[in-house]
């Protein structure tokens, strides 16, 4: 940083693309990972887990509940959207095979 020139608009936009590149290659990276964890049946089951416990779809507000303890309980749901977001976006057939899976209970043996 020592050698940064703000008035060097080449060079701001030259580090500009940079970060972006770098960026998109960390999101696309991310999103093999996701569809190589689907594609197993196992990895379906560590998903399938982590939906579960962020409970996504109950209430986080409930009488005598302290905001800290919604807040927390939010941000674990918030987790739980995304990922089944993610599922459904990027590997949708994947994503209805854990649910046959979960709902017949042939995600519960080994691969």
């Amino acid at each position: 940083m020592a050698d940064f020139d703000p008035t060097d608009n080449r060079a701001i936009g030259a580090r500009r693309d940079e970060q972006e590149r770098i960026a998109k290659q960390a999101r696309s990276e991310a999103r093999q990972d996701f569809r190589w964890l689907m594609r197993q049946k196992r990895g379906r089951r560590i998903l399938r887990r982590w939906i579960a416990e962020s409970a996504p779809h109950h209430p986080v507000f409930a009488e005598g509940r302290r905001e800290v303890d919604a807040a927390r309980i939010d941000g674990m749901q918030d987790f739980g959207r995304r990922r089944t977001l993610e599922a459904i976006a990027l590997c949708p057939s994947e994503y209805l095979l854990m649910l046959q899976e979960q709902n017949d209970g042939t995600g519960n043996t080994d691969d």
